[in-house]
């Protein structure tokens, strides 16, 4: 796709998403009921993982990136497989309310310790043009509200920025061509410097998680820059 063809989507995105919000009221994924995306029946129905938490094993030989994975459910999980699909790549923005409700939940099932920022795995900005909006954001942004009631100081900030637009990573076949898919990819956003992170327990939050090889790529950087702790937070494994 062009920039300019890119550019005119970004810009008739909402007058589209208006008319279809008129034609097509909004139906539950699950049961299919009218005006409302998730009914709370669905909602309680979705498998919750436990443990959600898993750590990450220190290693002699290799400097770990991510000290532990959040996860609130299975990707293998049909609803929740047709919300992310959508969430994504339908661009139904409002789906981040349920979503976000259900990653704030395994807030309260894990030992892991509390941020000092919130960040989240960023969309190349072609990307972001092409979706209207950075899913992984709106999780983010859920998850730091939820936080509020226990750390009223913990601070949702955008540290990292995708600096190279790659393949989609559901088009790599192994971890390591994940891996060789994002080398170089993300960067700390140039609004911040090492300082911002240095001695930081950073929470890293992205939708859905296969190989891990996102979340490795991203907090690497954060390591690099000084973070002290980095624990990825996902709908969905």
């Amino acid at each position: 796709m062009s920039k300019q063809k890119e550019t005119i989507l970004a810009c008739i995105r909402p007058v589209i998403d208006f008319f279809l919000e008129g034609l097509f009221p909004h139906r539950c994924f699950g049961c299919y009921r009218y005006q409302t995306l998730l009914c709370d029946d669905c909602f309680k129905r979705i498998p919750r993982r436990v443990p959600t938490t898993f750590f990450v094993a220190n290693s002699p030989t290799h400097q770990k990136t991510i000290d532990s994975l959040t996860s609130a459910t299975y990707f293998q999980v049909p609803l929740i497989g047709r919300l992310i699909h959508s969430f994504k790549y339908q661009s139904i923005k409002d789906l981040a309310l349920p979503l976000g409700k259900l990653l704030s939940e395994a807030v309260y099932h894990t030992s892991i310790p509390l941020p000092d920022i919130i960040t989240a795995v960023p969309l190349h900005k072609r990307r972001l043009r092409e979706r209207g909006f950075n899913q992984s954001f709106l999780l983010a942004q859920h998850l730091t509200l939820t936080l509020h009631e226990l750390m009223p100081f913990v601070e949702h900030l955008s540290l990292l920025e995708k600096t190279r637009h790659t393949k989609p990573q559901s088009k790599q076949q192994t971890r390591d061509a994940r891996l060789a898919n994002l080398e170089d990819a993300f960067a700390l956003h140039h609004l911040y410097i090492k300082a911002d992170l240095e001695g930081k327990t950073i929470w890293l939050v992205d939708d859905v998680t296969t190989t891990g090889a996102t979340l490795t790529a991203c907090a690497k950087v954060l390591k690099a820059h000084g973070a002290r702790e980095v624990h990825g937070f996902v709908i969905a494994h």
